[in-house]
């Protein structure tokens, strides 16, 4: 986490323009997970009032508010996603702009020393990737934060001893989300170097088409590819196994939450000290807990996989332009006449 930490310091400042704007986006997340726990609420009150007394007179009290309450839902939803996502391209517009910038600067022995390729592919693919950690990455994790918090305190307002009981398995999900988190890292960063890799074959190819086709090689400019593809190939295999090994430890968690839900509450309702209501909330309420708690150690391992373009756009961040400004530049003065340049030498570094 040192590294996410310190990520998220060097690339938070870019920020600044839109943190009104993501306190916009949170306040919609806040306002959207109440109208979907008034929801729940409305629709327990609903199955024991209506559906079990069979009264269409009792539908219409839950009923009436229940529209209301979900055409809210909807609209702060669309307002907030789209208030989200302007707001990440906005970031990644400054943080691209800001490594360009810092490209122009640089010396030519930099350019010597990496591929064009990479470092488009760092300009792309690895300045998203650090969108992902700050900016959705926030975002995520306070949705998931809130949504987690109404939803337990809904399951312990209904029943306190039963939302307790089923709480238990809630820490494996970020158990698993550790322990999957440094694979997932190592394979990203293999990955997103393969991609500038496979990016420099490809722009070097075809920007020397002409050369490739006048000497023949065009066999040998299809295995570099090959090779290249293949070594992206197994990154990206080996990414997406670690992550299915993730979803589907997660989802035997589930099962087992459900279980435990379904059990207990069939136990309560033959001792007469549940209604079917209550038990279709309480159920619900755990249903929605567990997704977020879930994303909260998805989220873990979408941060740690960004560190790794983290670390990428630092190594470009960090490069010092071999000419800068002086601290006290001389003032300027008007010059006439003509200039001589007598034993000048000059040469590249190395």
């Amino acid at each position: 986490m040192r590294e996410v930490r310190e990520a998220f310091r060097r690339f938070w400042p870019l920020t600044r323009g839109d943190r009104r704007w993501l306190a916009a986006i949170v306040a919609c997340v806040v306002v959207s997970a109440l109208a979907e726990t008034a929801a729940i609420l409305l629709f327990a009150e609903l199955t024991d009032t209506a559906l079990k007394a069979g009264s269409l007179s009792a539908f219409w009290g839950p009923a009436g508010p229940w529209p209301a309450v979900a055409a809210l839902g909807a609209l702060v939803g669309y307002f907030g996603n789209s208030l989200a996502t302007w707001t990440a391209e906005r970031f990644v517009l400054r943080l691209r702009a800001k490594v360009f910038r810092h490209i122009q600067d640089l010396p030519p022995h930099f350019f010597q020393q990496h591929r064009q390729g990479d470092l488009v592919e760092r300009l792309t693919g690895d300045v998203e990737a650090i969108e992902q950690m700050v900016v959705s990455g926030v975002v995520g994790t306070v949705a998931a934060a809130f949504s987690a918090v109404f939803y337990s305190a809904a399951a312990l307002y209904l029943r306190w001893d039963l939302a307790l009981a089923t709480f238990v398995l809630a820490p494996l999900f970020l158990f698993a989300a550790r322990r999957f988190s440094g694979r997932i890292k190592e394979a990203s960063r293999d990955e997103r170097v393969a991609d500038g890799a496979i990016t420099s074959v490809v722009e070097e190819s075809l920007g020397n088409v002409v050369l490739t086709q006048a000497y023949n090689r065009r066999r040998d400019e299809e295995r570099r590819l090959d090779r290249e593809a293949r070594a992206w190939m197994r990154a990206s295999v080996r990414g997406a196994r670690l992550s299915e090994m993730y979803e589907q430890f997660v989802e035997v968690v589930e099962t087992l939450c459900v279980l435990a839900v379904i059990g207990l509450g069939v136990w309560e309702i033959s001792a007469d000290r549940m209604t079917l209501g209550q038990l279709l909330a309480f159920a619900a309420f755990i249903g929605y807990l567990y997704p977020p708690v879930r994303n909260l150690g998805r989220l873990g391992l979408t941060l740690t996989a960004a560190t790794a373009g983290a670390q990428r756009l630092n190594e470009i961040l960090d490069a010092k332009p071999s000419v800068g400004d002086p601290a006290e530049p001389v003032p300027v003065w008007p010059v006439r006449g003509w200039v001589g340049f007598h034993g000048v030498h000059f040469r590249y570094p190395n």
